[in-house]
């Protein structure tokens, strides 16, 4: 019995080693950069649908639509869920290796939070709303254009 179990330890440590090994390996290889841009395009994707939120939410204040207190409390969880969207954005830019569509869609997204910021500041302010609101439609048409891009390279 004794050389039973002495036999199994000296097996199962040489085991054991290979997959610590093994589970290493793959993550090492698993952490590679990857070239794919489909993970910047959805990035930008939710940028873009964030941008038209962001528009919307500044129409409809604009209509007395929606309260002050909604507005300025939407704008601001907009504006958080933006920035995770934006840094995702950046990331898998960063990994597709592709730094001018990264930059581009950065600058883009950083328009929509001023105007985010603008609507959260001034949720009845008529101005800002319309200047909001025609900033990100615009932001909204640029993030667009850079999607076109950027699956046409592909």
């Amino acid at each position: 019995m004794h050389k039973r179990g002495k036999l199994w330890s000296l097996w199962l440590v040489p085991a054991m080693l290979a997959l610590i090994v093994g589970t290493a390996g793959f993550m090492l290889v698993g952490h590679e950069p990857s070239d794919d841009p489909k993970p910047l395009e959805l990035g930008i994707e939710e940028l873009r649908s964030q941008a038209a939120e962001t528009r919307l939410i500044a129409l409809h204040a604009q209509q007395d639509d929606l309260t002050r207190t909604f507005v300025r409390e939407h704008a601001r969880q907009l504006e958080k869920k933006m920035r995770a969207s934006l840094a995702g954005a950046v990331d898998a830019g960063t990994k597709a290796h592709r730094p001018e569509e990264t930059d581009k869609a950065r600058n883009l997204a950083e328009a929509s939070l001023t105007s985010l910021r603008q609507i959260a500041e001034k949720p009845d302010d008529a101005a800002t709303l319309r200047a909001a609101a025609a900033a990100t439609n615009r932001t909204t048409a640029d993030l667009s254009r850079l999607l076109v891009t950027l699956r046409q390279a592909r």
